[in-house]
């Protein structure tokens, strides 16, 4: 989310200020902190920038400077997923995230599905088909 999930305020500025400027779904552990107890200014959010805001990931491949965590990249997707489409309760966050000493949850926004097609095709397709 621009590096700003903590700060909705900011970005939705941004948003309307600026008519090229779009977000991604980038960095699950902070966006499920951040999100994980504000979900109607959230969900206020991506309404209104439904258009604007595009599925991604800020994983790594291939990384050869620490041990493998195992399951670690369905877990981030499974995490993305619970987030977004779900309406799940204080799930244990199943990611290491030692910066909220492991107590991170993931309390799902149970988005429309009309706003989940944008977000995970149709913005992207517009963007860049």
């Amino acid at each position: 989310m621009a590096g700003q999930p903590e700060n909705l305020q900011q970005l939705d500025t941004w948003l309307d200020k600026y008519p090229n400027f779009y977000v991604d779904t980038g960095s699950a552990k902070w966006m499920v902190r951040e999100f994980a107890y504000k979900k109607e200014e959230v969900l206020k959010f991506f309404t209104k920038h439904s258009d604007r805001i595009l599925f991604g990931t800020d994983f790594v491949a291939g990384r050869k400077d620490r041990e493998p965590i195992p399951d670690y990249y369905i877990n981030r997707f499974l995490s993305f997923q619970a987030l977004l489409e779900t309406n799940a309760k204080e799930i244990p966050f199943p990611i290491p995230d030692p910066e909220n000493d492991n107590k991170t949850v993931i309390n799902g926004l149970d988005l429309p599905i009309n706003i989940l097609k944008k977000i995970y095709w149709e913005n992207s397709s517009k963007l860049f088909g």
